[in-house]
């Protein structure tokens, strides 16, 4: 600018000092000239705790074989800054929002967030890496996860609570030779944190059919499982039939079945990672097993709890509905789920907690209300409440509760209120016999 200002003297123009200044940046003593202010930059918001500010959407990026791992998280509005999200042992290495780096602070199994009270939804891009837990914990050596009931923040940033639904999607890639990940196809749609899950392994599918809905059930199996498996899924597409057909359709994608998977030595059962759940490899030939994951995807999936206190909304119930599935499409199978049932209900204390009171006052496992109590008397109140009101009524009623409560949490009392308000007959007294009392009932119906 100097060298046009010497120029323009030599040839005789007039340069006015105040535009000289304007272009130049200059000061703005002149009073006709206006400078626009420059926007100054903010200063980043301070890592902080806030609870309150919701995951609405996870979606993860893993690598099989680092262990490294992309999750892209959603989080909804918040009139106070920060966000807290559960990290496990998690090594967190970059959190950004928008392609700027956010602050953070890792609180031990807690991650704090810098970011501003908004009116609307958050993107945060929070990179890490997760650890081996070979104690259903998070991710195990063996090529599988478990992180029921609360263990997700060792697989990634997340908020644990059931009644948080969450859209929850993952791709994992980089498996080792010669096997493949197992995980689900698409994005599941207000999901428990726990339902998220993969396995990783040498498998083969067995193709076990489609459903009159139109869903597609097939079954992965392990190396000299097949024979096992196909053995316990003979009746697993009839049984998912029934389900959709009497409490709903199916909320998590066209394709669904089971996964062996192994747990380990004297490891048994599954659990409900839909729409591809696991069954440990001990258990690929329990008929009642796969029809009990299967039924999660309407009871504890499909309806989530809305408190752990009310997890005999989901075990009992899925319990009730793999005998009573299996007794309409297999009937001696069915009546041998319910043989079953009642030997296990003859080993159980009447001390052993099934529906306590409260609302997340309690941790679902160091209470001890993890035991077999709430499935299996969860289940005989189902069935004693079926034989007083009709199997079919209660049919209806189970399908109207669903049908009302999918996608949402849920309690057990409000099953209870459907009952009434389907039937005409208060379960009330019947729950509380079955499901609160310490002395177990020996009566088939409800009085």
């Amino acid at each position: 600018m100097k060298a046009w200002l010497e120029w323009a003297r030599a040839a005789g123009f007039v340069v006015l000092a105040a535009l000289v200044q304007a272009g130049c940046g200059g000061g703005s003593g002149d009073p006709g000239v206006n400078p626009q202010p420059q926007p100054q930059p903010q200063p980043p918001v301070p890592a902080t705790a806030n609870p309150e500010r919701r995951v609405l959407a996870t979606a993860l990026q893993v690598d099989a074989s680092t262990r490294f791992a992309t999750a892209t998280i959603t989080l909804g509005p918040a009139t106070a800054p920060g966000a807290t999200l559960e990290i496990g042992d998690l090594e967190i290495s970059g959190v950004s929002s928008a392609g700027s780096d956010l602050l953070w602070a890792d609180r031990g199994d807690r991650l704090e967030l810098g970011l501003a009270a908004a009116a609307g939804n958050t993107i945060v891009v929070i990179r890490y890496r997760f650890q081996v837990h070979d104690n259903f914990d998070g991710a195990a050596a063996a090529g599988y996860t478990f992180t029921w009931p609360s263990y997700c923040g060792n697989l990634f940033p997340c908020q644990s609570l059931p009644a948080q639904g969450v859209d929850l999607s993952v791709n994992v890639a980089n498996a080792p030779t010669g096997q493949r990940v197992i995980q689900p196809a698409g994005v599941l749609t207000a999901a428990p944190a726990y339902q998220l899950g993969w396995a990783t392994g040498a498998y083969t599918d067995l193709d076990l059919g489609r459903t009159g809905a139109g869903t597609r059930l097939v079954a992965s199996y392990l190396p000299g499982q097949r024979d096992t498996m196909a053995e316990g899924t003979r009746h697993l597409r009839d049984a998912f039939e029934w389900m959709e057909a009497t409490l709903g359709p199916y909320r998590f994608g066209a394709e669904a079945g089971p996964v062996a998977v192994a747990w380990g030595a004297g490891a048994y059962g599954g659990m409900e990672h839909h729409p591809r759940w696991h069954i440990a490899s001990p258990a690929v030939a329990d008929a009642g097993l796969h029809v009990h994951e299967a039924a999660h995807g309407w009871f504890g999936n499909g309806v989530r709890l809305a408190c752990w206190e009310d997890f005999v909304l989901s075990e009992g119930t899925a319990s009730y509905l793999a005998a009573r599935a299996l007794e309409v499409v297999a009937p001696d199978v069915g009546a041998a789920v319910w043989d079953s049932h009642a030997a296990q209900l003859r080993t159980l204390r009447g001390t052993e907690p099934v529906w306590p009171q409260g609302c997340n006052q309690i941790d679902v496992v160091r209470s001890g209300l993890y035991s077999q109590a709430p499935y299996v008397r969860g289940a005989f109140f189902l069935r004693a409440l079926g034989q007083r009101v009709g199997v079919t009524a209660l049919d209806r009623a189970l399908g109207t509760f669903h049908r009302r409560h999918a996608g949402q949490a849920a309690r057990m009392q409000d099953l209870l209120d459907t009952v009434r308000q389907e039937t005409g007959y208060d379960p009330a007294a019947c729950a509380a016999s079955w499901l609160r009392s310490s002395t177990i009932p020996t009566a088939t119906s409800c009085s």
